[in-house]
This record gives structure tokens, sequence and C-alpha cells, in this order.
């Protein structure tokens, strides 16, 4: 069993804290700047991935920190901080990482266990910092471990409404795929449980019974049908694909990045 991050994830941790950087801090309404130690990151990769960081940004140049919003967890933060910094990723991060307070030369890492808690609390910072690259990394997992994740229709439903038109799609599309996971639904919650919207949604799709095969699904269907990079906070490139360019093009120019 792998314990430890890979020595490459532990470079782009390190690399994510090089350069012009910005400190992210928690705020409250009512009690001001928590006691919370700050979360630090590359600047252009937070500006370049977070249209809320981005746009504060453009509104004051030079600016070296930020709050965020209190609902956002340090360690949500912190993960969607390794989806984007230095670089995006091709897939969700394996291990937590910080810095060792005794040896800043090490890093000390601990394997991230992606639960429907976990994968929602990255979700939600996605959604807060307006990144539609890491809603669209949160999408791919959920599809390629489908049957991995137990979740309940409360889970289902808070994934789905805060992913909008595009979740709702989503979500009772991945209910419908899997007939035994349907039928187990409706066993255990009946058709009660479900929001308005999804129970709506659900109920014209199995009127319609379309042929539904999530399994394997190429790549280029699921981008179209699922991501969000098309939406107006997206870029419209998809962050396969940026990835996939940056591979090719460190191939070609060795050490040297995009």
């Amino acid at each position: 069993m792998i314990t430890s991050a890979s020595l490459e994830d532990q470079d782009r941790f390190r690399r994510s804290l090089s350069g012009p950087t910005i400190k992210l801090y928690f705020c409250d309404m009512i009690q001001g700047v928590l006691d919370v130690a700050p979360v630090e990151t590359n600047l252009q990769a937070a500006v370049e991935h977070s249209s809320v960081i981005r746009k504060r940004v453009e509104e004051e140049p030079g600016i070296q920190k930020m709050f965020v919003r209190p609902e956002t967890s340090k360690l949500g933060l912190e993960r969607f901080l390794q989806c984007i910094s230095p670089d995006l990723r091709g897939d969700l991060p394996t291990h937590d990482m910080t810095v060792d307070p005794a040896d800043p030369t090490r890093i000390l890492s601990n394997p991230i266990k992606w639960t429907g808690d976990a994968l929602y609390e990255l979700h939600r910072t996605a959604h807060h910092l307006g990144s539609p690259d890491v809603l669209d990394m949160i999408t791919d997992h959920i599809l390629e471990r489908q049957d991995e994740l137990e979740l309940s229709v409360a889970e289902m439903n808070r994934f789905a409404h805060q992913g909008g038109v595009l979740g709702i799609r989503f979500w009772t599309d991945l209910i419908l795929n899997n007939e035994k996971r349907t039928k187990k639904l409706r066993l255990v919650y009946g058709d009660w449980g479900w929001s308005a919207d999804m129970f709506s949604a659900l109920r014209r799709k199995r009127k319609m019974r379309l042929p539904l095969n999530l399994y394997h699904l190429d790549p280029s269907i699921s981008c179209r049908q699922y991501h969000h990079h098309h939406t107006k906070e997206g870029a419209g490139i998809c962050y396969r694909d940026v990835v996939k360019a940056r591979a090719a093009y460190s191939n070609d120019h060795g050490d040297e990045m995009l």
C-alpha cells in the first residue's frame, strides 16, 4: 500500500508555493478573520483556474491576500489548490500534503479517501471559487468510479443542485445507468426524498426509456454532456486537453513548461 505521495506530486506541491503567491484567509461575517492558518498557493494558477480569485486580482492588482467564504473548509481548499496549482492535474490528488514544520525541506503526506462527503466538500469549494476545471475533474472521478460510491438520495440531491442544470442531467443519468442501483434506491427511498427537480427529471427519463450506458463512455461525449467548461465561467477547453497539451509540450521541450 502506498502511504506517501509520489515524488512527482511532492515536487508539484513545492512548486505551488514558489513564485508570486497569494494567501487565502478564512473569514466570517460576524467573527471576522477566523483563527485558522491561511492557505498559500501560486498566484498565476489561482488566477487562471478560479474566476473569483481572478476577478479580485483584476480589481486590485498586486494583491497578496484575500478572504474566502466562511463555509469553505481548510481541507477542502487545500485539496482544491492541489488540483490547480502549480498547474492543472489530470485527476484528483491522491494525498493531502503539508510542509514539515520541523524540516521545511520535507513534505508530509497522508492518503486521501474520496468518500461522498470529501467529494462534495471539494465540489462546493470549486463551485464557490468558480472553477469549471475542478468541477469537471470531480465529474469524471465519479463517472469512472460510479459503482464504488454509496450515496444517499439527500447526498445526490446536494451534488445535483450545486451543479445546476448540468448537475441534474449528470446525476439522473448516473442513477438510471445502473438498473440494480435504481431498484435499490426505489426500494429504500421510494419516490420520496428527491428534490422536485430531481424527481421530475427522473420521472421524465424513465418514461422516455432511453438506453443509457455510462460505463466506458467516450471522453468526448461525457465532456459534451456533463462538463462545466462550456459555461460562461469556463474557458471552453477541457482540462484533459490542457493536461495533454502540456505533456506533449514538455516532451518536445524538455523541462520547459507552457
